[in-house]
């Protein structure tokens, strides 16, 4: 069993104003360093892009739908002082949470010894209803979350 990277291309489609401290090129930072002859025995997975319902095992279905709601079609719409969206925002957060989710499925499935998803925006900071920290949502406690519910188990 290896190690699973799990990365998705619609993360450089998430955009913020020039400047800001998350942005495209903490990506790519990653993937040069991964690309390394001594990474080459990764496990290198796409992330699926998660269903609005497993979004919502953290977050509720209606601010789900605010925020997919509030994409733009092209520019900015800032949700809060630190956080925006453009117009990949949206899918990017889709596959970011779907990478952890898919993570979770293949560790505790066995199929991988462990996973790093490497994925924009954050997630880790956003509250239930609210944007925070450059995270739309949290994917953090999702992967918890859908552990608990799909894998049955308790403390994650």
């Amino acid at each position: 069993m290896s190690t699973l990277l799990i990365t998705h291309p619609a993360s450089f489609n998430h955009l913020n104003s020039p400047g800001h401290p998350e942005r495209p090129e903490r990506l790519r930072a990653i993937e040069n360093v991964l690309g390394q002859e001594r990474f080459q025995l990764l496990h290198r997975e796409q992330a699926p892009a998660a269903t609005l319902e497993t979004v919502a095992l953290c977050h509720p279905m209606s601010y789900v739908e605010a925020i997919r709601d509030a994409s733009p079609k092209q520019g900015l719409v800032q949700l809060d002082a630190d956080t925006s969206m453009s117009p990949g925002t949206f899918e990017a957060a889709l596959r970011a949470i779907g990478g952890t989710t898919h993570a979770v499925d293949e560790v505790v499935g066995k199929k991988a010894a462990n996973a790093f998803v490497a994925q924009r925006p954050p997630g880790h900071h956003a509250e239930t209803v609210r944007p925070v920290g450059f995270c739309i949502f949290n994917h953090a406690a999702n992967a918890g979350r859908h552990a608990q519910r799909k894998h049955g188990l308790h403390r994650v």
